[in-house]
């Protein structure tokens, strides 16, 4: 699993054996403990995180779903994305 910052770029990788919503959500939460503020998570819409709402409540911050692809190396790859406290940061919606 791996989260990366919208502006700085930051990424935090954990590794996930499965693909289970609460085993997903738990180490969402383990993952973004890590750092001091989490403003807003975007997400795919795929059915690992149907947990959501639990990391809502234990990290204090909002989720929002949306289709994200990303091209490396020629491979069209789909990753979260994180906002770590940026202060201007409007929400997306």
């Amino acid at each position: 699993m791996t989260f990366v910052d919208r502006k700085s770029w930051l990424t935090l990788i954990g590794k996930v054996y499965t693909k289970h919503t609460e085993v997903i959500a738990e180490s969402m939460i383990k993952l973004l403990k890590r750092v001091s503020l989490v403003c807003t998570i975007i997400l795919d819409n795929s059915g690992e995180f149907a947990a959501h709402e639990k990391v809502v409540k234990a990290m204090n911050t909002d989720i929002y779903f949306a289709e994200l692809m990303l091209v490396i190396s020629g491979e069209l790859t789909k990753i979260p994305m994180v906002s770590f406290g940026e202060p201007g940061l409007k929400k997306w919606r």
